[in-house]
């Protein structure tokens, strides 16, 4: 079988020269690319380096007569049962080697939860995955802002209040209703509240929209956003602005924020274009069934 031809092992170090060449070739074409996505070789080294060295990591290639044709790059977090890939890239017979990868996973994580992101344009990826048992759980727009692309919505007419500790628990009911479904539940960020930015929007006292972000030494994502129908959309605008704002202000070296938006979502799609973000790519996320 052709699937016999193949060898799957972890890199060492001086592969990881090779693994950087073959993924940023591929990375030149939409349909080749998976998440996160690269913006330069030396972003790819500094991940594939760490994933080395890291515990609960792993880089492996894919090689047919020595010759390197896929990667499969991932972390996972055995206390939840969580595995995200961070490469799934493949230069030739695609469904080959994706179920390669795939069973490999689902050999050595079983009662895991499975995440591959990939382009929308990388159709090969979604139907190898489809094919072995995965499905799509999210079509966003990768939204991006630069810094020096902000529009400040700032607005004096709505209260706007940062979410601590002490506040968390006002917060809770809102962040279940709204954000029930995703990973980042009220228990976790409760676990790690001093890492995210949590803004809440009032009216009459009652909290009727929420925004929660995280930094990190270079850029920020917004992992969630929304609010009720009746705040309307320059409300949303300025709660995003105030929540920009403040990650800018407090961490000068960010220079970049990430916003992936439901494709349906045009409430926050707009509140993110009049902030001045603009769409980078377009995200699908599969996940194991």
């Amino acid at each position: 079988m052709e699937s016999q031809t193949l060898l799957l092992r972890e890199l060492n170090q001086e592969e990881i020269p090779t693994a950087v060449d073959l993924t940023w070739q591929l990375f030149n074409d939409p349909a080749n690319r998976s998440y996160p996505l690269f913006h330069s070789q030396g972003e790819i080294t500094t991940e594939y380096a760490s994933r080395l060295e890291e515990r609960n990591a792993a880089l492996l290639g894919c090689f047919r007569q020595r010759r390197l044709i896929g990667l499969l790059c991932y972390f996972f977090h055995p206390g939840e049962q969580y595995l995200q890939t961070t490469a799934f890239t493949i230069a030739e017979d695609y469904d080959t080697v994706a179920s390669t990868f795939v069973k490999y996973l689902g050999a050595n994580f079983g009662g895991y939860d499975i995440y591959v992101g990939v382009t929308a344009e990388n159709t090969c990826a979604a139907e190898a995955l489809q094919s072995n048992g995965y499905e799509l759980i999210e079509a966003s727009l990768d939204m991006r802002l630069g810094r020096s692309q902000f529009i400040d919505q700032y607005s004096s007419s709505h209260e706007i209040v940062r979410i601590d500790r002490t506040g968390l628990e006002e917060y809770a009911g809102f962040h279940m209703t709204h954000f029930g479904d995703i990973y980042w539940t009220i228990e976790r960020l409760r676990k790690n509240i001093d890492q995210w930015t949590i803004l809440a929007l009032k009216t009459e006292g009652k909290i009727n929209g929420g925004i929660f972000l995280r930094s990190d030494a270079s850029g920020a994502e917004i992992f969630g956003m929304a609010s009720a129908a009746s705040a309307g959309e320059h409300a949303a605008s300025a709660l995003l602005s105030q929540a920009l704002r403040t990650v800018f202000d407090e961490n000068p070296n960010v220079d970049e924020v990430v916003f992936f938006t439901d494709e349906d979502d045009r409430f926050n799609q707009r509140a993110a274009l009049s902030n001045g973000f603009r769409c980078h790519s377009r995200y699908r996320c599969y996940r194991n069934t």
